[in-house]
């Protein structure tokens, strides 16, 4: 396969190298992407059957937290959040191998490498705000981090190449439509002043 830089790390890790042929080898493999995207749709599904009654003291869902039960907070197990716990931490580690299987077959610097395309940094910031960065002990506002989870099931765009093209013909649009987007805020405001008068 012809992927990824010539070199993984700066001036290191040819393409002639054993581990990295494998990891370029794996990771351009169909079912290889076929696999990722079969883990998005179940962490979707997952995702989806979280229950919020349990949750801890940051208002988090968690397996074993508190529930507002006759009019008292009371200490409960949810079933449900112990299995959608268990399904995040594996979950996590796929995306993570995942991240690290394609930083060695595409390399971190030159033309071609894993950051050289912006859907993969997209999947990077994902998984790094969602998975580690919301599990730092005392980080402010962590919920808001682990909520990043919730758009995990938008790195299946990046898996089909129809919808690439889509996303970035929006992408590509949004500089034209500024001036809509300004009459349409300035029509907003006018008709706002008129409300409250």
């Amino acid at each position: 396969q012809t992927i990824g830089a010539d070199f993984a790390f700066i001036r290191f890790v040819t393409k002639e190298n054993v581990v990295r042929r494998r990891c370029i080898r794996l990771v351009s493999h169909a079912y290889f992407d076929r696999f990722i995207i079969f883990c998005i749709v179940l962490n979707s599904v997952v995702l989806a059957v979280v229950d919020f009654s349990v949750v801890d003291g940051g208002l988090n869902p968690t397996s074993h937290g508190k529930k507002f039960e006759n009019g008292a907070l009371v200490d409960a197990y949810s079933r449900a959040n112990h299995v959608v716990e268990i399904f995040e931490f594996v979950l996590t580690g796929v995306f993570t191998l995942e991240c690290v299987l394609k930083l060695v077959a595409l390399g971190v610097t030159g033309k071609g490498s894993y950051w050289k395309d912006s859907w993969n940094v997209v999947d990077f910031f994902m998984l790094f705000a969602s998975s580690f960065v919301a599990e730092i002990p005392g980080m402010p506002n962590i919920s808001e981090f682990r909520a990043v989870r919730v758009l995990r099931p938008l790195r299946s765009l990046s898996a089909f190449p129809g919808m690439r093209r889509l996303i970035t013909a929006l992408l590509n649009a949004i500089p034209a439509l500024q001036s809509v987007v300004a009459l349409q805020m300035f029509a907003f405001l006018i008709f706002g002043i008129l409300g409250i008068q």
